[in-house]
């Protein structure tokens, strides 16, 4: 489900179901390198609406966190850790980050939240079949580490009941 008016309706009617939250993780700027960051932008929300289309009924993809470049570190950090203390109060059991930015990777990482980092790819001179492929080959990449989570975090959720 998206962050649209007639998903969240769904959302809402169907919350106990939705435990995972992704939230695309974009850095934007407006220095000689924003082309890359527009690019970058261009395919994380790609790949974000492509994961939400297969995991749609378990899944709620939120708008991008927006940063600027030229943000200290601890801004950001805030920022994420707000984040994701927001989305575990509203119930969410598991919190995914998509990124072409690794450097947040030991912040975000805990039991309850993960980065998925991909790595950028220029977008400008791709045909249309060769993006489709890049995207489908990124999926078939994050989908394990997905799944891997879900599991995890369930088998520690039985081990504590027994």
């Amino acid at each position: 489900m998206r962050w649209v008016q007639s998903d969240l309706r769904e959302y809402f009617a169907s919350k106990e179901y939705i435990d995972t939250a992704l939230v695309p993780l974009v850095k934007i700027s407006f220095s000689s390198d924003s082309e890359i960051s527009g690019n970058d932008y261009k395919y994380i929300q790609l790949l974000a609406e492509r994961l939400e289309q297969q995991l749609k009924g378990r899944i709620l993809l939120l708008p991008a966190l927006v940063y600027f470049n030229s943000f200290p570190d601890e801004q950001i950090k805030s920022m994420i850790t707000s984040w994701k203390e927001e989305l575990l109060n509203e119930g969410f059991r598991h919190i995914f980050f998509l990124s072409t930015d690794s450097t947040y990777l030991n912040i975000i990482a805990d039991q309850y939240t993960e980065l998925l980092y991909v790595a950028s790819i220029p977008l400008t001179h791709l045909e249309a079949n060769h993006l489709q492929s890049i995207i489908d080959y990124q999926i078939e990449k994050l989908w394990p580490q997905i799944i891997n989570r879900w599991q995890s975090k369930d088998n520690r959720e039985n081990n504590q009941i027994i």
